[in-house]
């Protein structure tokens, strides 16, 4: 478009239309009789000028208001503008952000490498994105999402940098809260099973290069349930929380504790030299860890028990290593004698056997394998008997009669116990009505209950029930 153009004369009633978009030096010319009858003058056309400041006010009023962080700067890196989210999330003046320049957030986290590949990459022409940790005037973090692109001139030199963000903190503080439970127990703070497996593998590499023993150690409170019944799941709370502080206390720096379960714990011992290395650490961990608790105003005295394997004797994985401890740590509960005890190929064969019969047992339950022999009592003067003891015994199909002996603790170690209870109070109930049926006199009849059945609250219920299902005394 030309720029400037010479106008002649234009009509008086179209000056202020044409004054709307040219600027003019207006000159009055007259005829002979010295009246106006036009304007001459040399214009300028600045439609596209004013067109051009419209769109800069936009992009400003845009640039100012926009919810995204926007940042201007150099080719030096000199700050040159920022809008209102900048100083929004930082807490900075705009005064101070251009006095002091960009590294008035830098939050000291990112390294040396960090900067020099982001000035590389936009030097080149090139646009870098990544996530940069901020810091704020209140010191506190936050995380950006950033871009940042360069502006060139025709030549291509780089005139300006441009920087786009947003605000990701919140989505990555859920990250990392999401990253952290999926590695750590949220009531302890201490690794979980997937991470304490993790330290195993990391562990195993560095013992094969050293020629170092590898401790894995089992744990778990005696007779944890008791203090849950006896105080409340809150106190339980408390008490594993204290657990779990005199356990990290108690091994070197460098050795492992998770909590694994409910109250089972797990601990890696590295760099030792022999067994009774471990074997004295294990003692002074049960010994530490048995002190009286005071919790709540109460004082709850614990003891655990642990179970060992040892790399490279007791297995060459991470899976194996953990398994044998927990084989040796079951055993060790069994004994009731023992307050440790290492992993041997006796106990992995013991092991076995009992995960057999487990689930022969569970089938047996299913199947009602399980019948009842009855030892009566009698009255010696009179010969007349007086009652009678319900006594449990597992018809096997293959191998016949088997002894309680045999059974009842794999029912117990289970928890097979309270289906199999109700079982053969059914069963005994049922004996006794066929007996009354058949016009038998029956006298009382006495039925072995494991300890496990008390802790039910309904037991009372459910056998009150058996009882009147089949109408007897």
């Amino acid at each position: 478009m030309q720029r400037y153009e010479e106008v002649g004369l234009v009509p008086a009633r179209d000056v202020h239309a044409l004054l709307q978009w040219y600027e003019n030096v207006p000159v009055a010319r007259q005829d002979d009789r010295v009246a106006a009858t036009g304007i001459a003058g040399v214009v300028q056309d600045i439609s596209e000028i004013r067109a051009m400041e419209d769109e800069m006010r936009k992009l400003t009023l845009a640039l100012h208001n926009s919810k995204d962080w926007i940042v201007i700067t150099d080719a030096k890196g000199r700050i040159e503008y920022v809008n209102g989210t900048v100083t929004e999330i930082t807490g900075f003046a705009r005064e101070e952000v251009l006095a002091i320049g960009i590294k008035i957030w830098k939050s000291g986290i990112h390294g040396h490498e960090f900067y020099r590949t982001l000035w590389d990459t936009i030097e080149r022409g090139d646009s870098f994105r990544g996530v940069f940790i901020c810091r704020k005037k209140n010191a506190e973090l936050f995380y950006l999402d950033q871009t940042i692109i360069a502006v060139k001139d025709k030549s291509g030199k780089v005139m300006n940098f441009i920087g786009t963000a947003k605000d990701v903190t919140q989505t990555r503080q859920m990250e990392e809260r999401l990253k952290y439970l999926a590695y750590y127990d949220a009531l302890t703070n201490l690794p979980n099973r997937q991470l304490f497996t993790d330290r195993i593998r990391h562990a195993l590499v560095q013992s094969r290069l050293s020629g170092t023993v590898l401790g894995i150690v089992i744990l778990d409170i005696n007779r944890f349930r008791l203090i849950n019944d006896s105080y409340g799941p809150k106190i339980g709370d408390e008490v594993l929380k204290a657990v779990a502080s005199r356990l990290s206390v108690s091994v070197r720096e460098g050795d492992t504790v998770a909590r694994l379960g409910n109250d089972e714990w797990g601990i890696v011992l590295t760099g030792m030299h022999q067994t009774q290395g471990v074997a004295q650490s294990v003692e002074t961990i049960l010994r530490d860890s048995g002190r009286p608790y005071r919790i709540d105003g109460e004082e709850i005295l614990l003891s655990l028990c642990a179970g060992i394997a040892l790399y490279p004797d007791d297995g060459r994985t991470a899976t194996e290593l953990v398994g044998n401890a927990e084989i040796a740590l079951m055993k060790a509960k069994e004994n009731g004698t023992s307050r440790y005890l290492f992993f041997t190929s006796d106990l992995n064969r013991l092991v076995s056997e009992f995960i057999q019969k487990e689930r022969e047992l569970f089938k047996a339950i299913e199947n009602h394998e399980f019948e009842l022999h009855y030892q009566p009592y009698f009255q010696i003067e009179t010969g007349r008997c007086t009652g009678m003891e319900a006594l449990l015994r597992w018809n096997r199909a293959d191998l016949g009669i088997v002894q309680p002996a045999e059974f009842i603790p794999i029912l117990e170690e289970t928890g097979m116990i309270i289906d199999a209870g109700l079982q053969i109070i059914r069963m005994a109930a049922a004996q006794m009505r066929s007996w009354l049926d058949a016009g038998y006199e029956v006298p009382p009849v006495s039925i072995n209950l494991s300890g496990l059945q008390f802790r039910r609250k309904d037991l009372a219920d459910s056998i009150e029930a058996i009882i009147e299902e089949y109408g007897i005394d």
